[in-house]
């Protein structure tokens, strides 16, 4: 039997000029792909913004802030196991197979039977139907768990960034069709389901696994202690991430839920675009490496540099222009967005490099990342119920952010201590990019004072957009910064990659 030295030698023998390749390789296909989804997934949230009222976005919100926690138990954590364990056989993949389904016929038995209760609990009856069609979703998606989790072992983000795209698409299309026929919420419930379905055919057509009839106790023990401490911090996490939309939407009603919900939606949205794209690359690159600490520091603080040169302009910007944005695209029935956008950009800068998640899934140290998470939620529920006290959802986004800024150097000490870094280089790493960000903005706000009010919100934008783009492009470019140099360096890797891999074909 191979020894776990064995296995890492295997993995550090991998010739590095050729895992670097697949990891640019797939840093590429997933961007390129999280491009077409968000901008798919924008377009589709503008219509449907145009056709349907912030309470009927509220309406789902409120179921979304259960459904969301059931889902987490979907897979209890056994997807990303299966990715960082060094050495996975059949028995590990089929083993976990079945449990999600079984865990996922009895979500979607619960999910209905406690639809009753949270409709009484918002006094919303129609939330029984909603939440009765939708835990379908959970039995739905635990077939195509594995099947995912295989493919971004295998790193084949080409696959799995075409398979979200047309999922986007095809039920964002779905979706609006209904809606102009006068769905109203129920346009939302649809489009939630009809991914689940479509996510399952893609999975099943791309991957070649196919589960056996055969169950061993013994692999889903092997894989637990990983899981059973990351579903853990998944829990706690999604609670202090999502009980303010629980808080806002019963304290203050569907309506402000809508508005607070795509408040924190639209900050999300540039973030996604890039860490959670980098994320999907990273933690099966790492946990190929885990082993190497310097190599892996090194590789996480070029990580989180190149996601600040890109997050920070992003959120800095949105913050200067919230207000033409916000009108502009959604309209003037969803002005109470504006100052709550502009208090979560803050947050959104902070939460886009806060990957610690990163290191302590690859080190495999999950316990950790369960401990620390524990206490962030206390503090961020906390948080939460402070801004409740203070009666408005602007209130409730102040102090999140306040909380949010104060825990994000200690989960980089703590996770630093895995493989060495210090939070000096994390602060260095992203220091220069942060003092170009805010001096674009204080750019872009001086030429907003000093064009004429009367212009409309689209003409602002048409102007002030393209000005903030060049006048950071112009900074970074003559300051040389080390991520920026990255970056082209990683760009023209890419090109070579996708040129060369043509060739090979």
């Amino acid at each position: 039997m191979e020894t776990k030295t064995q296995l890492v030698s295997e993995v550090a023998a991998e010739p590095h000029d050729h895992f670097t390749r697949k990891t640019i390789l797939g840093l590429g296909w997933s961007l390129g792909f999280q491009v077409l989804t968000q901008g798919s997934q924008f377009l589709v949230a503008v219509f449907l913004a145009r056709l349907l009222t912030p309470k009927e976005f509220g309406l789902l919100a409120m179921v979304t802030v259960f459904s969301g926690f059931a889902s987490l138990f979907n897979d209890l954590g056994f997807g990303p196991a299966l990715v960082q364990r060094q050495r996975v056989e059949e028995r590990h993949y089929t083993s976990v197979f079945w449990l999600n389904v079984a865990i996922g016929c009895t979500l979607m038995a619960g999910f209905a039977a406690l639809s009753p209760l949270v409709a009484r609990f918002y006094a919303e009856p129609r939330l029984i139907a909603i939440m009765s069609v939708l835990g379908s979703c959970f039995a739905i998606a635990a077939l195509g768990l594995v099947p995912r989790a295989i493919l971004t072992r295998e790193m084949d983000f080409r696959a799995l960034g075409l398979i979200d795209f047309a999922i986007v698409a095809v039920s964002g299309v779905f979706a609006i069709t209904l809606a102009m026929r006068g769905f109203g919420v129920w346009s939302l419930v649809w489009q939630t389901l009809s991914q689940s379905i479509l996510q399952v055919i893609g999975l099943w057509c791309v991957s070649k696994w196919r589960p056996r009839l055969l169950f061993d106790p013994k692999a889903i023990r092997e894989l637990f202690k990983f899981s059973s401490n990351l579903t853990g911090f998944t829990a706690i996490n999604y609670w202090y991430r999502n009980g303010d939309n629980l808080l806002v939407g019963k304290v203050f009603g569907s309506a402000a839920l809508g508005a607070y919900s795509r408040a924190y939606n639209l900050m999300l949205m540039p973030l996604s675009q890039i860490t959670y794209v980098v994320s999907k690359v990273m933690f099966p690159a790492l946990a190929r490496l885990q082993e190497d600490k310097a190599r892996v520091k090194s590789i996480y603080l070029r990580s989180i540099a190149m996601i600040a040169l890109v997050t920070f302009p992003l959120m800095s910007g949105l913050f200067v222009l919230a207000n033409h944005f916000v009108l502009a695209i959604y309209g003037p029935q969803w002005a109470g967005v504006v100052p709550i956008l502009r208090v979560f950009c803050i947050l959104g800068m902070f939460q886009s490099i806060s990957t610690a998640g990163w290191i302590f899934q690859s080190q495999g140290r999950t316990d950790w990342m369960f401990w620390w998470g524990t206490i962030s939620a206390f503090l961020s529920i906390g948080a939460m119920l402070v801004g409740v006290w203070l009666g408005s959802p602007l209130a409730v986004a102040a102090c999140l952010v306040v909380t949010g800024v104060f825990l994000t150097p200690p989960s980089f000490i703590i996770s630093g201590k895995l493989i060495g870094m210090s939070l000096r280089e994390v602060v260095g790493s992203a220091w220069g990019v942060l003092a170009c960000a805010a001096a674009m903005a204080c750019a872009v706000w001086a030429l907003g004072v000093s064009l004429p009010s009367s212009w409309s919100h689209w003409a602002f934008l048409s102007l002030e957009v393209p000005f903030g783009m060049a006048v950071y492009a112009l900074l970074i470019h003559y300051t040389q910064l080390a991520p920026y140099r990255e970056f082209r360096a990683i760009a023209k890797q890419q090109i070579r990659a996708v040129v060369n891999q043509g060739h090979v074909r």
